[in-house]
């Protein structure tokens, strides 16, 4: 599945973890208003028509038959512990409010993922495409050209540099094209985090609601329904920890993956493996002074000048192209402090993808420079040839402008 396609997957499960939140709040609210006709049914029966009311009085929280009516003028009240009974109702409600407010945050946070994340992957998406229709040839006759190719000394330093920076490119690709294929891998693993806490919710929302429906149905006495209002209140405490602990165990998993799935310290250490000093090289040995002792005809000097054009003029290409690779790559969008606000995010995290984000627009730029200094090297080899058999002035300058640039 592409980036763009599981940032989109991750959108749609955040939505249906907030929908899953709200529906769970509302059953859950539903069933404890269901309790108030619970507890409000809950009496106590006195006999108040003495002398023939029982000896001793009669008091009882079970509603007496119809014998008992008969005989006995009795009283129905509420129960007294139906105060009680409510706090009880009223502490599980708050412990449920505590866990509904701490989960539609943490979703609310979770929300910026395919912004902050997405945006960032996208635009590296983006120049990992570019850089790839970038074509960097492996020797001097992969580049098109008219004339035939240059066979003074100097062609074998050009051929030689024209491969180091055929090897400097695939590796800075390579290293952009592992950052998108990790990413992907590690957007996966988002998904699985959202499915888990969907899990969850859907777990505890049925455990929720058969236990309120079990409260309102299973209980004759109100000391009874009072035991289990205060062990309803637990579960709730205990379902909050339970959610808590999903959290952490989540983002612990999560903050791990950026450097054991994307891997972000072993694309650095590839990408130190560039050039010298961990560098995009230079163009060695190609601004050279050569002349031909031969004295070649005016045919072959200009044979040489257009061969020389072209390839003066594929680099300025090259130069063109990466500049406008390096410019995408520093407009990218930054990281925030934490990529995913989740425990055992930190700096860190940001701090690593961001920092390989650097070091791939530093290598970008350093690419950018060394097509620039092989177009400027290769100017100054053919400017040089130009004016060794030609001569120095405007006649040289003239051949130049028609044969090289024109």
């Amino acid at each position: 599945m592409s980036i763009d396609a599981t940032l989109s997957t991750i959108g749609d499960l955040i939505a249906d973890l907030k929908e899953t939140y709200e529906l769970q709040a509302e059953l859950v609210s539903t069933e404890i208003a269901n309790q108030e006709s619970v507890i409000s049914g809950f009496k106590r029966y006195q006999c108040v028509s003495w002398p023939f009311c029982p000896s001793g009085g009669y008091s009882s929280d079970s509603e007496p038959g119809d014998l008992a009516r008969f005989w006995h003028t009795i009283e129905e009240n509420d129960h007294p512990d139906q105060g009680e009974a409510r706090e009880q109702v009223e502490a599980a409600a708050e412990e449920y409010n505590t866990t509904e407010t701490a989960q539609m945050d943490q979703q609310e946070e979770l929300s910026t993922i395919p912004t902050d994340l997405g945006g960032f992957l996208q635009a590296w998406v983006a120049i990992d495409s570019s850089f790839a229709n970038i074509y960097y040839p492996a020797n001097t006759n992969e580049i098109p050209s008219s004339g035939e190719t240059w066979l003074s000394t100097a062609s074998g330093g050009y051929d030689s540099a024209v491969g180091t920076q055929r090897t400097a490119a695939d590796t800075a690709r390579s290293v952009t094209g592992d950052l998108i294929s990790n990413s992907a891998a590690f957007l996966s693993k988002i998904t699985d985090t959202m499915g888990s806490f969907t899990d969850l919710a859907l777990q505890q929302e049925q455990l929720y609601v058969d236990a309120l429906s079990s409260l309102a149905q299973d209980y004759t006495s109100i000391g009874g329904y009072i035991s289990a209002a205060k062990e309803l209140a637990q579960l709730m405490q205990d379902q909050r920890q339970l959610y808590y602990d999903r959290v952490s165990e989540q983002g612990q998993l999560l903050a791990s993956a950026v450097e054991s799935v994307i891997q972000t310290t072993l694309l650095e250490s590839d990408l130190d493996g560039i050039g010298p000093g961990g560098a995009w090289p230079d163009p060695q040995n190609v601004a050279t002074n050569k002349d031909n002792p031969a004295q070649p005809p005016q045919d072959e000097i200009i044979t040489d000048a257009t061969w020389f054009g072209r390839h003066i003029a594929y680099w300025d290409d090259m130069t063109s192209d990466m500049g406008e690779l390096k410019a995408s790559a520093e407009a990218a969008p930054v990281l925030p402090i934490k990529i995913i606000e989740l425990p055992h995010f930190s700096a860190v995290q940001s701090t690593a993808l961001n920092g390989l984000a650097d070091s791939l627009t530093t290598a970008i730029g350093q690419g950018k420079d060394a097509a620039a200094k092989m177009s400027n090297g290769l100017t100054t080899t053919i400017r040089n040839y130009i004016n060794n058999e030609i001569g120095a002035g405007a006649e040289a300058d003239a051949f130049f402008n028609k044969h090289v640039t024109g």
